[in-house]
């Protein structure tokens, strides 16, 4: 509903209590789940730029840009903190101010065009819907929030809020770089769009990201995309239509025949605000949330609704719909997850559709826009992010960059003794490796990673070429850890197929530390390996 259509409406009292509720649960889930993959892989790659190794020359992951967003505040910790001590929980804490930061530019851009309380309530989504439920920074997280703030604050024709939008926008895009196609299409529909302060928000950013590629030669980027370009499924490609064409109409299909039913019903009805409240209450039966995999298919399902509910003559909104909807089709498109990646593009159209569940004017018109807040919370506490279910953590971790964190007594366990036996290890000639996917033990140590990504990739490719680069360039003071899949929390080293990096750890290095869930291996000294020789 238009504001001018509602001016004398105000916002109840109870509206701000409910806010504040949903505000506090989200802000106590951020202290469960630990994670040692993908959360700690952008904490991982801002830290080792901390330490002083030099972005897109000492890493090939292309998705380093975002980590350098982040860099200020990474960099800013370890000075202050003389270290990475509770890291992990105060990346998170700092992600959950940026959530209410961007949260907050959809709440002001609404409440210009739609009732306070349902522009308060609907604003919520942002912060309540946490993509995979990692609760942290990270290139996805990034470019979302970015991506909506930006949206909406770009409807807004007064000046300040054209700049920020262009400074979001172009974030956005730094942290995901498919995201300048619906950008584009927005500023071609949007009809308040002011080029001069946009721009100079967006030049501002780009002008911020500049020095980090100072320096780097066009062979370097050419490497890291091709990096990148290994690992097929994160390439776009029709077979990925086809997959994401049997994700919704297979295990998607709840939502969207859900839809179908109630375009019928809502062609010849207009239900009451506490009917429709019941609506997105009914997702927490219907969706199977308990994996972190579908945590996104309640922002799919609002935004599969938007046709049923939008005022379409509104051309503000049309331009966010639009951009939403191409932005949810690219990222579906280019990324390994497929339909699970789109709610990262359609969580604005979400937003539109929750602010306009309902065309009463009564004042319980916030009802189902708490309702569907109600269910995405329910949803954030379903499932953790490789980790267990809530009710089973019950283990603080209480050192270490993960200190504050609680989690199982089995992960704790595997994380003291990983943190005793590498601190007793580390010095300041060498450097460390991690292997497979094992971000978070890069967190443990001040030793820079020795290899040129804090997350190898598998294919033989890519681990032939990290073995002829760390045989090149070795020191005998260097420490690797390979964490096998018993490790509770990790993906896990795998033996299925011979591993010629694997295999030069185990012939150039010793051995000092081996458990059923890792192993740790250190450098040999020149005259170790005199002695060896002789004794062949």
């Amino acid at each position: 509903m238009e504001l001018s259509v509602v001016p004398s409406l105000k916002r109840p009292r109870v509206v701000v209590i409910v806010a504040l509720v949903f505000i506090g649960l989200v802000l106590i889930r951020q202290f469960f789940s630990c994670d040692f993959t993908d959360e700690a892989l952008h904490l991982a790659m801002s830290y080792r730029f901390a330490l002083g190794d030099t972005p897109f020359k000492d890493e090939y992951m292309s998705i380093q840009s975002a980590a350098l967003l982040t860099l200020p505040i990474v960099r800013g910790f370890v000075h202050f903190n003389s270290g990475t001590e509770g890291i992990v929980l105060f990346s998170r804490l700092c992600f959950f101010l940026f959530s209410l930061s961007t949260t907050l530019a959809i709440y002001i851009s609404l409440r210009r065009r739609v009732e306070d309380s349902l522009a308060l309530m609907a604003s919520l989504v942002s912060l309540a819907y946490v993509h995979y439920n990692i609760p942290n920074f990270f290139y996805n997280s990034i470019s979302m929030h970015c991506l909506a703030a930006g949206l909406f604050l770009g409807t807004d024709e007064r000046r300040w809020p054209q700049f920020a939008a262009g400074s979001f926008l172009a974030t956005a895009a730094i942290a995901y770089p498919t995201l300048p196609i619906a950008i584009a299409v927005y500023v071609f529909l949007n009809p308040t769009v002011r080029t001069k302060q946009a721009l100079f928000g967006a030049s501002l950013i780009v002008f911020a990201m500049l020095p980090s590629l100072i320096g780097t030669s066009t062979q370097r980027l050419i490497e890291i995309i091709q990096y990148t370009s290994s690992d097929q499924d994160k390439l776009g490609g029709w077979h990925k239509w086809v997959v994401i064409a049997r994700q919704i109409t297979g295990e998607w299909w709840a939502p969207s025949y859900t839809t179908a039913i109630l375009s019928i019903f809502w062609a010849g009805l207009r239900w009451s605000p506490t009917v429709w409240a019941l609506i997105p209450i009914l997702l927490i039966f219907k969706t199977p949330s308990h994996s972190f995999m579908r945590s996104g298919q309640e922002i799919f399902w609002f935004a599969i609704l938007a046709p049923l509910f939008l005022p379409w003559k509104n051309r503000w909104w049309m331009a966010i719909a639009v951009a939403s909807l191409v932005a949810g089709l690219t990222t579906a498109w280019t990324s390994s997850q497929t339909l699970y990646s789109a709610p990262l593009g359609l969580l604005p159209l979400a937003v539109l559709t929750v602010a306009y569940l309902t065309r009463s004017t009564c004042r319980l018109s916030w009802l189902p826009a708490a309702a569907a807040i109600f269910a995405l919370v329910v949803a954030l506490y379903q499932s953790s992010y490789r980790d267990r279910p809530l009710p089973l953590l019950t283990a603080r971790l209480d050192r270490g960059p993960y200190k504050g964190i609680w989690t199982t007594a089995k992960r704790k366990a595997h994380y003291d003794g990983l943190l005793d036996e590498i601190r007793s290890l580390e010095n300041d000639q060498g450097r460390i490796i991690f292997y497979d996917c094992f971000p978070g033990g890069y967190l443990m140590t001040k030793m820079k990673p020795a290899t040129h990504s804090v997350w190898m990739l598998r294919n033989p490719g890519t681990r032939s070429l990290f073995t002829r680069e760390y045989s090149a360039s070795k020191s005998p003071h260097d420490i690797a850890v390979r964490i096998d899949s018993s490790f509770d929390g990790s993906e896990g080293f795998t033996t299925a197929a011979p591993d010629p990096f694997d295999e030069m750890i185990t012939r150039d290095l010793d051995t000092v530390v081996q458990t059923e869930s890792h192993r740790i291996s250190v450098g040999r000294l020149p005259e170790e390996d005199t002695q060896l020789a002789q004794n062949l």
